[in-house]
């Protein structure tokens, strides 16, 4: 869709004769006074505006779509990420919610998730952190070793740490290559 509003707004709203041509015009600041130039001039107008109308219209775009996300479109945690936090209620709740768009019945409760950490405890012989009530009691200590747990997988072998590396450089390249992030 940028693509497509920049090929529309940008030949549209910029200097005539444009950079590819052999004589452009110079910028405003680099003329005397009175003289055709590119950008604003010395009277306020401005002829070289294309690329800040996509910029303002690729932005309102971006606004609209965040008020729809956030206003219209109530979307909720996953329950994997909420047992994983350590709050199975909610996570029975957006399991029962899920159902219920699907028309379906949900058998999973609370007891459940209860009864599994219980079975953990039984079969290893400590305490699960992961997950209920546990978690919530865990130590800033025990919280942080599980955290880092989670990371040492990334590299648990030259195939996953390669993919892991090669996700993190495609991920930064995205970001510096975004419109915003270049004008920062």
């Amino acid at each position: 869709m940028c693509t497509g509003l920049a090929y529309k707004l940008i030949p549209q709203y910029s200097c005539s004769p444009n950079f590819s041509e052999l004589v452009p015009l110079q910028s405003c600041n680099a003329v005397p006074f009175g003289e055709a130039c590119c950008g604003r001039d010395q009277f306020g107008n401005a002829n070289n505006m294309g690329w800040r109308y996509l910029l303002y219209c690729v932005g309102g775009i971006t606004i609209v779509a965040w008020l729809l996300r956030t206003v219209v479109f109530r979307f909720r945690e996953s329950p994997k990420f909420l047992l994983y936090k350590g709050r199975d209620d909610a996570a029975v709740e957006v399991l029962q919610q899920i159902s219920k768009f699907n028309g379906r019945d949900c058998t999973v409760t609370l007891e459940d998730f209860e009864k599994l950490t219980l079975e953990y405890e039984q079969i290893h012989g400590t305490t699960a952190v992961l997950g209920g009530s546990n978690q919530e009691k865990a130590t800033f200590k025990q919280k942080a070793k599980m955290e880092l747990s989670r990371y040492k997988l990334l590299f648990s072998s030259w195939p996953v740490a390669w993919l892991t590396i090669l996700v993190w450089c495609t991920y930064a390249a995205d970001y510096f290559g975004f419109t915003v992030a270049g004008m920062l």
